[in-house]
């Protein structure tokens, strides 16, 4: 078993052979057979060969495979195992790791709330967000809803408010707000696949 491209586990002596095994039973990956010991993580490429392979050509295939998004992103960050999962939350500061990816925040470092009102104007407010430009995969968008107790956010618009000083491939998105118009109005980041 190789992971990223570091061999972690050689068991060359398995007890039953590829040829041998029960085609009345589904061959699992991730668990035992009687569904128990599920694996905890993300498994992106799975491989079955008739033939044992050397090392040389386990590495030649798998430097031939490209990982790309959120799954790049979470190898990146060195998540493994369920801390992987785009729900999980490792620095428990309430933005879920798929968030974390969109807006190019730090998954292990525990953030503020990423919309902030970056200036005011009489009654004008302008608020930003960090997008991560290379989560092509993933749609960022501001949404806006005077009512909590409904469902009806409407997407905004943003503008390209510069590139953000200290994290690469990451670019402020801004709304301006006329508070003039309302009592109260909720704005919230989606970050959806």
């Amino acid at each position: 078993i190789y992971i990223n491209g570091v061999e972690v586990k050689n068991r060359p002596n398995v007890t039953a052979p590829i040829n041998n095994v029960n085609t009345t039973t589904p061959v699992r990956i991730g668990q035992r057979s009687t569904g128990s010991d599920r694996f905890s993580g993300i498994i992106d490429d799975v491989r079955i060969y008739d033939v044992p392979l050397m090392p040389d050509e386990i590495l030649n295939i798998m430097s031939n495979i490209t990982v790309t998004g959120y799954a790049k992103w979470v190898s990146e960050k060195m998540l493994s195992g369920s801390m992987g999962y785009e729900n999980a939350d490792p620095d428990y500061d309430g933005i879920a790791n798929l968030y974390e990816y969109g807006m190019n925040l730090q998954p292990f470092t525990e953030e503020d709330n990423p919309l902030t009102l970056k200036s005011q104007n009489g009654t004008t407010l302008t608020y930003r967000h960090p997008l991560n430009t290379q989560a092509t995969d993933v749609t960022v968008a501001l949404q806006g809803n005077d009512n909590l107790t409904t469902t009806n956010w409407v997407t905004h618009s943003t503008t390209d408010g510069g590139n953000h000083p200290s994290l690469a491939d990451t670019q402020w998105r801004e709304f301006e707000a006329d508070a003039s118009s309302t009592n109260q109005y909720f704005l919230r980041v989606k970050v959806t696949k």
